[in-house]
């Protein structure tokens, strides 16, 4: 099981009021984890995961 460094920029919950308000998020991920991601109807994400 190989770690990675992974950063995750979504939609935050107050983007219905302002659609340019994200979140981030880095941490550790592996080939087992899952990502869940939240987001508004109109959303999205981007994930970058660096080896």
């Amino acid at each position: 099981m190989s770690r990675r460094f992974g950063m995750i920029a979504s939609c935050a919950i107050t983007s219905d009021k302002n659609p340019n308000h994200l979140t981030r998020e880095e941490r550790t991920v592996t080939d087992q984890d899952i990502i869940e991601l939240p987001l508004a109807a109109d959303g999205g994400a981007v994930i970058r995961i660096i080896h």
